[in-house]
């Protein structure tokens, strides 16, 4: 079981050197991280202080035995030793998905979220301190057909609770396509229950509203 400070070793190209594979040596500093990026959010990633550049894409991040932990995505620019790979049993799935569909399918949403705590609450008034504020609704999506509109607060999918942007990628991630759950929220101070039918992520641009 991978456990927060084992060593990690990183291979990889870095910065496209002459000479063959670079490999560094780290720790696992944290597991489960999210990743923001522009249009998405990476989830569960593990975050390592193990040197990770440009050209170390792709390579694989290893435990002191050799065996693939996973696989070495990005780094903070701006931060010293703040690196995330991908974990294995991740790219296992999608291999599979790959292979049986000839593309990762996930249940789908279509909104963008934030994280709410309580500073959050306080400057824009919001009834709850914790959940997923809504701050946009794509309008193809199952979450706009059922309702659901910018601003409201989502605190549980089915049988999950959320407290955190995460948490709805969890709560999907047990969900298929096709299905219907349950998605509670808070509007204007009163706690709503909507009905949703899930679908697949559409390959198109998302479309906003």
């Amino acid at each position: 079981m991978l456990r927060v400070g084992q060593l990690a070793l990183a291979i990889g190209n870095t910065l496209g050197l002459q000479g063959g594979p670079t490999v560094s040596l780290g720790v696992v500093s944290a597991l489960g991280r999210p990743l923001p990026g522009a249009d998405f959010i990476f989830e569960g990633l593990i975050q390592t202080d193990t040197a990770i550049n440009p050209g170390n894409s792709g390579g694989p991040l290893a435990d002191i035995s050799g065996n693939v932990i996973g696989m070495n995505t990005a780094m903070i620019p701006y931060a010293q030793g703040v690196g995330f790979a991908i974990p294995v049993n991740t790219i296992k799935w999608v291999m599979q998905q790959i292979r049986e569909k000839g593309r990762v399918v996930r249940p789908w949403l279509g909104i963008y979220g934030t994280t709410l705590n309580e500073a959050l609450a306080r400057r824009y008034d919001l009834p709850a301190d914790s959940g997923v504020l809504v701050v946009e609704v794509d309008a193809r999506g199952p979450a706009y057909r059922s309702g659901l509109r910018v601003g409201d607060v989502i605190i549980g999918i089915g049988s999950q609770t959320i407290n955190q942007m995460k948490d709805v990628l969890s709560a999907l991630s047990k969900h298929a396509i096709s299905e219907e759950v349950d998605l509670r929220f808070i509007r204007t101070g009163t706690k709503r229950v909507t009905r949703l039918l899930l679908q697949e992520t559409p390959l198109q641009t998302v479309q906003r509203r």
